[in-house]
């Protein structure tokens, strides 16, 4: 399993006790088998370093399980709204949207990146299994759109449509708000 995005190592404990909490009752994981990747953008400055990843991702044997959430503008990972469904791992300029939407993690708005690296479209769309994660009322028309639009690229995740392995988790009652 390939985890990335993280820029902190205390996020990335943090994240890692949650898993563990969540799904060692149900799995067993070997934990010497979980890959992450930190990566200071800051010192990211020419394509091959970033292609370097995708090819570190294809060289461990891809990714079993992709676990996601969704932007209420429809991006999933850092993958904004018109990123191209071949993308792969890039830095993208952070929309106002997503950078007001995660200011709540941060002391102000000036605080919050404008700019960040993220596993590109193609990259998870080739995960084995997708597990999407939805949740809270801010993301009603982000389900919406997901469960009713046609795969658009002014919506990325609504290429997870095409994914043949692909699980949503929300609650009934957003479920019920979305439903076409």
């Amino acid at each position: 399993m390939i985890l990335s995005h993280f820029s902190s190592l205390y996020i990335l404990s943090q994240i890692f006790k949650l898993l563990r909490k969540i799904f060692s009752p149900y799995i067993k994981i070997d934990y010497k088998n979980i890959n992450y990747k930190l990566i200071n953008s800051s010192i990211i400055t020419n394509e091959e370093l970033l292609e370097k990843y995708d090819d570190e991702i294809d060289k461990a044997g891809g990714i079993d399980i992709q676990l996601l959430g969704i932007g209420s503008n429809g991006h999933i990972a850092f993958n904004e709204p018109f990123t191209p469904f071949d993308s792969k791992t890039h830095i993208v300029k952070l929309d106002d949207k997503t950078r007001n939407d995660n200011a709540r993690f941060f002391s102000n708005i000036d605080e919050v990146p404008t700019h960040a690296i993220t596993m590109g479209i193609s990259t998870i769309m080739k995960a084995k299994e997708i597990i999407l994660v939805i949740l809270g009322d801010s993301k009603v028309s982000a389900l919406k759109q997901l469960l009713c639009l046609e795969p658009d690229e002014s919506f990325p995740a609504s290429v997870l449509s095409k994914h043949p392995n692909i699980k949503v988790y929300t609650t009934m009652d957003l479920f019920k708000k979305a439903f076409c």
